[in-house]
């Protein structure tokens, strides 16, 4: 009802990009389906920007995309699925087998109607309280298709000298989280 009255007040078509708080059921949301005046089912994003639910309608007069780079950018959902430590004496190589490291699997999932060719995250790699153990930055071009996944293993060296390292290296999936801000994307044309 709320998103009936927000497209009303709007001017439907006429919604301007900004920040906004969507909420559902108490709890904040970063979409939430809605209906225009006319009838028609909307999905609004908490970046002000908005598309019908039928993608064949998402057409705007002026040509422009409906949703920005950053409301793609706010879709995407990545995820840490997969955390190991890998100590010395276990690479191919004699130099590999000094190194020790911190291995990420992470999975992005893109929702989204556009592919992804490629994209920047920064990354925090935290414990419960978001005390952060180390963070570093990923570069990653791939073909990431509309509704596709697409999985990443990041290596971090392991410093013996960071107490911070020393105490990541026993920590399970369950004891850490990332997080995760895609800092820039690019999409096919």
């Amino acid at each position: 009802m709320s998103a009936l009255l927000l497209l009303g007040a709007c001017g439907g078509s006429e919604l301007q990009r900004g920040q906004m708080s969507l909420t559902q059921g108490g709890k904040k949301v970063r979409k939430i389906n809605g209906l225009t005046q006319e009838g028609d089912k909307v999905i609004l994003y908490d970046d002000g920007t908005w598309r019908f639910e039928d993608a064949s309608r998402n057409k705007p007069v002026d040509g422009t995309k409906p949703i920005t780079k950053k409301g793609v950018a706010k879709q995407l959902v990545v995820r840490l699925v997969k955390k190991k430590y890998k100590g010395a004496f276990s690479g191919e190589s004699v130099e590999e087998q000094l190194k020790q490291y911190h291995i990420f699997r992470f999975e992005i999932q893109n929702p989204t109607n556009y592919t992804i060719t490629a994209l920047k995250l920064e990354v925090d790699i935290t414990d419960a309280f978001d005390e952060k153990y180390l963070s570093f930055e990923e570069s990653l071009v791939a073909n990431i298709p509309a509704g596709g996944t697409y999985e990443f293993e990041k290596k971090i060296e392991f410093s013996p000298f960071s107490e911070k390292h020393k105490s990541l290296k026993d920590k399970t999936l369950k004891d850490i989280k990332a997080n995760v801000e895609v800092d820039r994307i690019k999409l096919a044309n």
